[in-house]
């Protein structure tokens, strides 16, 4: 188990920068790159982009959780890993709503209150 989790951490390593690049995490722009707007547009790409990757890791994470309690046969180490696993995956779950509402408070009260206006900041 260990060199499998070995294998995950890095394919994760090696796989995230060349996703962070095809997905635009930095945003372009056209001179010095210093404004309110880069910051706010970074912030909401870097939360999209986690939006994107959460869900699925979730899902599957759920999903195994899932399969390891309904399949543990009466074995607790089984139903514990199945209920640590669907744990995880509410965490994270969680953490993820968290973080967009707290990038959505801050880039409201950086656009003056309005709601919901990301796209509208610059």
């Amino acid at each position: 188990m260990g060199r499998f989790k070995i294998i995950i951490m890095l394919l994760l390593i090696l796989g995230l920068p060349v996703a962070a690049n095809a997905f635009q995490l930095v945003p372009a722009c056209n001179g010095p790159c210093m404004s309110i707007c880069n910051l706010a547009q970074l912030g909401k790409n870097i939360i999209d982009f986690m939006a994107i990757l959460i869900f699925p890791i979730a899902t599957a994470v759920l999903v195994y959780g899932g399969i390891m309690f309904i399949f543990s046969g009466g074995s607790p180490d089984k139903v514990g890993k199945g209920k640590n696993a669907i744990k995880a995956a509410v965490i994270g779950i969680a953490i993820m709503g968290f973080a967009w509402l707290t990038v959505n408070g801050v880039i409201q009260i950086m656009n003056g209150g309005s709601p919901f206006s990301w796209s509208k900041i610059c």
